[in-house]
Order: structure tokens, then sequence, then C-alpha cells
């Protein structure tokens, strides 16, 4: 039984009826496999984040040909991700 209301007010139904949406925090414990590849995730050298943020994570955010990053109201106006790492410094274009 899940609670699916809250704790003054609980609302209990199956857990057959539940289903996690990906990405979603969960409080119980990982399996032995899920936390083997959590640290190996975690612990993966600088090249790799960097093509992960590069490739994968633009893929994922879908960055590139957005037309939810144009603004409607002016379509001159919009959010462009550049699609390599950044360094400290900030630069402003013009589109």
């Amino acid at each position: 039984m899940v609670n699916v209301g809250t704790s003054i007010k609980p609302i209990y139904i199956l857990a057959e009826f539940c289903a996690l949406l990906p990405g979603q925090p969960i409080k119980s414990k990982l399996m032995g496999n899920e936390s083997d590849a959590m640290i190996k995730f975690a612990c993966r050298a600088p090249a790799e984040n960097a093509q992960s943020i590069t490739t994968s994570a633009r893929e994922l955010l879908h960055l590139d040909n957005n037309p939810q990053l144009v603004s409607l109201a002016n379509p001159s106006v919009c959010v462009c991700v550049r699609p390599r790492l950044c360094s400290n410094e900030w630069v402003a274009e013009s589109f």
C-alpha cells in the first residue's frame, strides 16, 4: 500500500497501480547493482563528463533547433546554448 495523501489525511492505494516516472526521487535503499552504477557514473573522468554534457545532455534537453527557445512576442530574441562548455567569461551576442 502506498500513501498518496498526507500524513494527516492518508489515502492508500495498491502499489501495483503506481508507476515511478523517470527522474523522480525515491527514498528506498538502492539495490547493489544500482548503487554500483551510480558510483561509477559519479566517478567518471572530467573528459567523459564534458562529452556527456555536450552531446547527451543537449539532446535530452532539446537545446538544438528548439522553437520553444524563441520568443513568440519577438522572434529575433532567442535563447541559444553553445555546443561547447563555457569558460568563466560571459559573452553576449546579438543575433
